[in-house]
Protein backbone atom coordinates (compact mmCIF):
# COMPACT_ATOMS: atom_id res chain seq x y z
CA UNK A 1 0.00 0.00 0.00
CA UNK A 2 1.10 3.54 -0.97
CA UNK A 3 0.25 6.67 0.54
CA UNK A 4 -0.47 10.03 -1.06
CA UNK A 5 -0.54 13.09 0.91
CA UNK A 6 -0.62 16.71 -0.62
CA UNK A 7 -1.93 20.14 0.39
CA UNK A 8 -2.84 20.89 -3.32
CA UNK A 9 -2.00 18.59 -5.96
CA UNK A 10 1.57 20.13 -7.67
CA UNK A 11 1.40 20.46 -11.83
CA UNK A 12 3.71 17.39 -12.12
CA UNK A 13 1.82 14.82 -9.73
CA UNK A 14 -1.49 16.22 -11.84
CA UNK A 15 0.28 15.42 -14.91
CA UNK A 16 1.43 11.88 -13.92
CA UNK A 17 -2.44 11.39 -13.03
CA UNK A 18 -3.95 12.59 -16.31
CA UNK A 19 -1.52 10.32 -18.15
CA UNK A 20 -3.91 7.32 -16.24
CA UNK A 21 -7.19 6.61 -16.81
CA UNK A 22 -7.88 9.10 -14.53
CA UNK A 23 -12.05 9.30 -13.09
CA UNK A 24 -12.96 12.37 -11.35
CA UNK A 25 -16.07 12.41 -9.06
CA UNK A 26 -16.74 16.11 -8.26
CA UNK A 27 -20.55 16.07 -7.70
CA UNK A 28 -20.74 19.03 -9.56
CA UNK A 29 -24.29 17.10 -10.92
CA UNK A 30 -25.96 16.82 -8.06
CA UNK A 31 -28.28 18.66 -6.23
CA UNK A 32 -27.80 20.92 -3.14
CA UNK A 33 -29.10 19.69 0.15
CA UNK A 34 -29.52 16.90 2.71
CA UNK A 35 -29.41 13.21 1.19
CA UNK A 36 -28.65 9.88 2.97
CA UNK A 37 -27.04 8.66 -0.06
CA UNK A 38 -25.11 10.09 -3.42
CA UNK A 39 -24.32 8.28 -5.94
CA UNK A 40 -21.73 9.07 -9.30
CA UNK A 41 -20.49 7.45 -12.28
CA UNK A 42 -17.37 7.52 -14.17
CA UNK A 43 -14.81 5.83 -16.28
CA UNK A 44 -17.49 3.00 -15.92
CA UNK A 45 -17.66 3.10 -12.09
CA UNK A 46 -20.33 4.47 -10.06
CA UNK A 47 -18.97 5.28 -6.37
CA UNK A 48 -21.61 5.35 -3.94
CA UNK A 49 -21.23 8.09 -0.17
CA UNK A 50 -23.28 7.97 2.47
CA UNK A 51 -22.98 8.53 6.86
CA UNK A 52 -23.63 5.47 9.09
CA UNK A 53 -27.49 5.27 10.78
CA UNK A 54 -29.71 8.13 10.51
CA UNK A 55 -26.68 10.32 9.43
CA UNK A 56 -27.02 12.40 6.35
CA UNK A 57 -24.60 14.01 3.82
CA UNK A 58 -25.07 17.88 3.36
CA UNK A 59 -24.49 19.25 -0.39
CA UNK A 60 -23.29 22.99 -0.40
CA UNK A 61 -22.17 25.28 -2.49
CA UNK A 62 -18.97 26.84 -1.54
CA UNK A 63 -18.11 29.12 -4.28
CA UNK A 64 -18.85 32.01 -2.74
CA UNK A 65 -16.64 31.67 0.29
CA UNK A 66 -12.78 31.38 -1.08
CA UNK A 67 -12.48 27.50 -1.60
CA UNK A 68 -10.14 26.39 -4.12
CA UNK A 69 -11.65 26.80 -8.14
CA UNK A 70 -11.40 23.02 -8.08
CA UNK A 71 -14.03 22.82 -6.03
CA UNK A 72 -16.77 24.27 -8.32
CA UNK A 73 -19.73 24.58 -7.05
CA UNK A 74 -21.15 21.47 -5.04
CA UNK A 75 -19.05 19.51 -2.53
CA UNK A 76 -20.09 17.68 0.03
CA UNK A 77 -20.09 18.31 4.17
CA UNK A 78 -20.01 15.15 6.08
CA UNK A 79 -21.90 16.77 9.29
CA UNK A 80 -25.24 16.36 7.66
CA UNK A 81 -27.54 18.13 10.06
CA UNK A 82 -25.50 18.39 12.57
CA UNK A 83 -22.22 16.53 12.54
CA UNK A 84 -21.71 12.50 11.74
CA UNK A 85 -21.03 10.31 14.63
CA UNK A 86 -18.82 8.24 12.50
CA UNK A 87 -17.07 7.79 9.41
CA UNK A 88 -18.34 8.24 5.88
CA UNK A 89 -18.19 5.30 3.55
CA UNK A 90 -17.35 5.04 -0.26
CA UNK A 91 -18.37 1.97 -2.08
CA UNK A 92 -17.33 1.13 -5.93
CA UNK A 93 -18.74 -0.88 -8.80
CA UNK A 94 -15.19 -1.72 -9.76
CA UNK A 95 -11.97 -2.39 -7.62
CA UNK A 96 -9.69 0.70 -7.99
CA UNK A 97 -5.95 0.70 -7.95
CA UNK A 98 -5.68 3.96 -6.43
CA UNK A 99 -7.81 6.53 -4.87
CA UNK A 100 -7.59 9.86 -3.56
CA UNK A 101 -10.33 12.77 -1.89
CA UNK A 102 -10.04 16.60 -1.19
CA UNK A 103 -10.57 17.64 2.49
CA UNK A 104 -10.94 20.54 4.14
CA UNK A 105 -12.52 23.05 6.84
CA UNK A 106 -12.91 26.82 7.99
CA UNK A 107 -11.43 27.14 10.93
CA UNK A 108 -13.75 26.03 13.47
CA UNK A 109 -12.10 23.30 15.23
CA UNK A 110 -8.80 21.27 14.67
CA UNK A 111 -9.47 17.65 12.41
CA UNK A 112 -7.67 14.78 12.32
CA UNK A 113 -8.51 13.91 8.99
CA UNK A 114 -8.34 10.19 7.41
CA UNK A 115 -8.78 7.51 4.81
CA UNK A 116 -9.33 3.89 4.56
CA UNK A 117 -9.58 1.10 2.22
CA UNK A 118 -10.65 -2.14 2.09
CA UNK A 119 -11.07 -4.97 -0.34
CA UNK A 120 -14.49 -5.59 0.27
CA UNK A 121 -17.68 -3.54 0.05
CA UNK A 122 -18.76 -1.37 3.17
CA UNK A 123 -15.61 -1.32 4.84
CA UNK A 124 -14.91 -5.74 5.22
CA UNK A 125 -12.76 -7.67 3.66
CA UNK A 126 -9.04 -7.18 4.02
CA UNK A 127 -7.62 -3.38 5.10
CA UNK A 128 -5.40 -2.34 2.27
CA UNK A 129 -3.90 0.74 4.28
CA UNK A 130 -4.76 4.29 6.02
CA UNK A 131 -3.25 8.11 5.76
CA UNK A 132 -3.82 10.85 8.04
CA UNK A 133 -3.27 14.38 8.44
CA UNK A 134 -3.27 17.09 10.92
CA UNK A 135 -5.82 19.79 9.49
CA UNK A 136 -5.49 22.85 12.50
CA UNK A 137 -7.76 25.06 13.30
CA UNK A 138 -5.64 27.86 12.00
CA UNK A 139 -6.37 26.43 8.06
CA UNK A 140 -9.06 27.16 5.85
CA UNK A 141 -10.39 26.30 2.65
CA UNK A 142 -11.68 29.84 1.96
CA UNK A 143 -7.78 30.47 2.32
CA UNK A 144 -7.55 27.63 -0.75
CA UNK A 145 -5.68 25.42 2.02
CA UNK A 146 -6.91 22.01 1.45
CA UNK A 147 -5.40 18.50 1.54
CA UNK A 148 -5.08 15.71 -0.71
CA UNK A 149 -4.89 12.25 1.05
CA UNK A 150 -4.62 9.37 -1.67
CA UNK A 151 -3.63 5.70 -0.90
CA UNK A 152 -2.92 3.09 -4.08
CA UNK A 153 -3.06 -1.13 -4.03
CA UNK A 154 -2.54 -4.07 -5.67
CA UNK A 155 -5.03 -5.54 -3.91
CA UNK A 156 -8.17 -3.53 -5.61
CA UNK A 157 -9.83 -1.40 -3.50
CA UNK A 158 -14.00 -1.76 -2.99
CA UNK A 159 -14.62 0.54 -0.18
CA UNK A 160 -13.49 3.37 1.85
CA UNK A 161 -13.85 4.60 5.07
CA UNK A 162 -12.93 8.65 5.20
CA UNK A 163 -13.37 11.82 7.45
CA UNK A 164 -11.99 13.59 10.51
CA UNK A 165 -12.06 13.28 13.77
CA UNK A 166 -12.85 17.07 15.17
CA UNK A 167 -14.82 19.06 17.58
CA UNK A 168 -16.13 16.50 20.46
CA UNK A 169 -14.84 13.45 18.09
CA UNK A 170 -17.47 13.93 15.79
CA UNK A 171 -16.74 13.30 11.55
CA UNK A 172 -17.87 17.04 10.56
CA UNK A 173 -15.45 17.98 7.26
CA UNK A 174 -16.11 19.00 3.39
CA UNK A 175 -14.84 16.93 0.88
CA UNK A 176 -14.78 17.02 -3.05
CA UNK A 177 -13.18 15.99 -6.28
CA UNK A 178 -12.69 12.15 -5.49
CA UNK A 179 -10.15 10.85 -8.13
CA UNK A 180 -9.12 7.19 -8.71
CA UNK A 181 -8.34 4.36 -10.97
CA UNK A 182 -9.79 0.94 -12.17
CA UNK A 183 -7.78 -1.79 -11.30
CA UNK A 184 -5.95 -3.89 -13.97
CA UNK A 185 -6.75 -0.33 -16.20
CA UNK A 186 -2.57 -0.12 -17.83
CA UNK A 187 -0.57 2.80 -17.68
CA UNK A 188 -0.50 5.51 -21.47
CA UNK A 189 3.13 5.41 -21.67
CA UNK A 190 4.20 8.77 -22.21
CA UNK A 191 6.99 11.32 -20.52
CA UNK A 192 6.18 10.98 -17.20
CA UNK A 193 5.54 7.50 -16.88
CA UNK A 194 8.43 6.84 -14.81
CA UNK A 195 7.06 9.39 -11.88
CA UNK A 196 5.89 7.52 -9.20
CA UNK A 197 2.36 7.84 -8.11
CA UNK A 198 3.34 9.11 -4.33
CA UNK A 199 5.24 7.05 -0.85
CA UNK A 200 4.82 9.55 1.93
CA UNK A 201 4.60 12.92 -0.75
CA UNK A 202 4.22 16.31 1.07
CA UNK A 203 3.56 19.14 -1.00
CA UNK A 204 1.93 22.89 -0.46
CA UNK A 205 0.67 25.13 -2.58
CA UNK A 206 -1.56 27.92 -1.22
CA UNK A 207 -4.01 29.84 -4.31
CA UNK A 208 -3.29 33.36 -2.02
CA UNK A 209 0.80 33.41 -3.09
CA UNK A 210 -0.48 32.95 -7.00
Amino acid sequence: MKTLLLRALPALTLGFLGARALAVIDFESQAEGYTPLVSATDQGVTATFFNGGTDVLSLQNLSFFGVPASWGSRSIWSGGTSSASGPTTGNFSHGLSWISIDFGDFGADDDNIYLQAFSGLDGTGSFLGMVSHFYDSSRSLGSGDLVTLGLSSPTPIRSVLFGSVGYQGLNNIYFDNVRFEKSGVPAVPGPLAAVPFALGLLARRRRSRS
